[in-house]
């Protein structure tokens, strides 16, 4: 993961200069506070997600314009959307720890499904105008695995540590590992532990929590019941194409993931 710019020593340098300047804010504040920075990560559809601070943040313009910048530097030198790795860290500061992954993988796996139904399109999940873009889930498994794995109260720690390769902070867990890792919480590999297959517990997790997505997709905006929103959206045979494109995103993710396995154990 070679970079003509040290795009992650960039955001060490950021996130240590934050800490410097706002030394009352703990290690997971600084994370929230970055987040909430970002004014996508504020809008109505992330009452469903996230059940928390959406707020406005404390950080300094000068600030949010370095993390602007910066970010823009990770999603095109290493295809990683910061906005997405600070989200699904935060995520789990909320007592409703069963949505994590709406504001994560599932959430961008959902969007991309019901975007595709709507406008009848076939993109495939990580192609650049995909909601579901390769830059976009990296930050999600990358979030998730940090949040996972790190020690409780040390999430800026534990992002330095995890993109530095510091694989003693969180016992080997590192961008180096990024799918290993997220495919082995997941449950997605073999008896061996080398292969994502079809046939692992994860498949049907992945699939079941994007579904509950879908479900609870713009109940803010109208206030119906959760349990009942798809069959009041869709009718029968508008369902069964949900079903199937969900069918073909879980496919076309775990792909991804699995590709990025033999990739890792190749290096």
């Amino acid at each position: 993961m070679d970079s003509e710019i040290d795009v992650f020593e960039e955001l060490a340098a950021l996130l240590a200069d934050v800490r410097r300047a706002h030394a009352h804010w703990n290690e997971d504040e600084v994370i929230s506070q970055l987040r909430r920075s970002m004014p996508e990560y504020r809008q109505a559809i992330w009452r469903i997600a996230m059940p928390f601070s959406r707020g406005d943040s404390q950080l300094p313009d000068s600030y949010r314009e370095r993390l602007s910048q910066l970010r823009q530097l990770a999603a095109d030198v290493e295809q990683v959307d910061l906005g997405h790795v600070f989200t699904s860290i935060d995520i789990r500061q909320s007592i409703d720890i069963v949505r994590d992954a709406y504001a994560s993988w599932a959430g961008d796996l959902g969007t991309h499904v019901l975007a595709n139904f709507t406008n009848q399109a076939e993109l495939e999940v990580g192609s650049p105008d995909s909601l579901a873009c390769l830059a976009d889930l990296h930050g999600d498994i990358d979030g998730d695995n940090i949040a996972n794995h790190m020690p409780k109260g040390r999430a800026v720690s534990a992002v330095v540590a995890y993109y530095r390769g510091d694989e003693a902070f969180m016992d080997g867990v590192t961008v180096h590992s990024r799918f290993r890792t997220f495919a082995r919480d997941l449950d997605l590999l073999d008896d061996d532990g080398y292969v994502c297959t079809a046939e692992v517990h994860g498949w049907q997790i992945l699939r079941n929590r994007t579904r509950e997505f879908i479900e609870f997709d713009e109940i803010d905006l109208d206030g119906r019941s959760p349990l009942k929103l798809l069959s009041d959206l869709f009718d029968e045979e508008a369902q069964a194409k949900v079903n199937d494109l969900l069918d073909m995103a879980i496919e076309q993710f775990v792909a991804i993931i699995a590709a990025g396995v033999e990739g890792e154990w190749e290096r």
